[in-house]
C-alpha cells in the first residue's frame, strides 16, 4: 500500500480493507489492552516504584490516547473532518453512520475533552495530582467503546472492512474484556 496520504474523498474500498486491518485494529487493540491493563490488579506491577510509576502512568496515557482516537474514530467532534481523516462512517456504503449507531454519552464527549486537555498539550486545565477526579472511569468508558466497536463491526460494509479485523475484534473481546 503506498504511503502518500490519500484524500478522504478517494477512499477506495481495498484501502479501506487495508486501513481498517492495521490502522484502525491498531486503535482498537491498544484501547482494549490498556483498559484490561489498568482494571487488572496484577496486569502492573513491579519492585521498581519508580518504573512502576513509568508503567501505570504510561498505561492511563495509552488508554486516553487511544479512546481519543476511537471517539473521533467514530463520533468526530468537528463538523469538516481533516481531508486525510478516516472515520467510521467511511466504511458504510453511503459514508454516513446509520441511524442507530450509538451516540456519545456526556462521560465519553468530557473524557475525549479532557484527553484534548491532558495528552495533546500542556494546559491549566490538567488536574493536579492528588485531585480524587485524576482517575479515569475505565470500566464505564471500556463499555461504551465496546458497544460503539460492536456495532461498527456487526454492520460496516463487508466491502470495506477487513475480515481479519472483524476475527480479531470477536477473538479480542472475547477473550480480553470482561467489563
Amino acid at each position: 500500500m503506498s504511503t502518500a496520504p490519500i484524500n478522504r474523498n478517494h477512499l477506495t474500498d481495498s484501502y479501506l480493507l487495508y486501513y481498517s486491518g492495521e490502522h484502525v485494529w491498531y486503535e482498537t487493540h491498544m484501547f482494549f489492552q490498556a483498559a484490561a491493563a489498568i482494571l487488572s490488579d496484577t496486569a502492573l506491577q513491579s519492585p521498581n516504584a519508580g518504573l512502576l510509576f513509568l508503567m501505570r502512568n504510561a498505561t492511563v496515557e495509552a488508554f486516553g490516547f487511544h479512546l481519543r482516537n476511537l471517539l473521533d474514530f467514530f463520533r468526530p467532534d468537528r463538523k469538516e473532518p481533516r481531508d486525510t481523516d478516516v472515520l467510521a462512517a467511511d466504511f458504510f456504503n453511503n459514508k454516513r453512520l446509520p441511524d442507530d449507531f450509538p451516540k456519545l454519552s456526556q462521560l465519553a464527549a468530557s473524557a475525549r475533552m479532557r484527553a484534548n486537555k491532558e495528552l495533546a498539550h500542556l494546559t491549566t486545565e490538567r488536574k493536579k495530582a492528588l485531585d480524587p477526579a485524576k482517575a479515569w472511569p475505565v470500566r464505564e468508558l471500556t463499555e461504551e467503546i465496546l458497544g460503539l466497536v460492536k456495532h461498527f463491526v456487526q454492520n460496516a460494509s463487508p466491502s470495506k472492512l477487513d475480515r481479519g479485523y472483524v476475527a480479531r475484534v470477536e477473538e479480542l473481546l472475547s477473550h480480553v474484556v470482561h467489563t
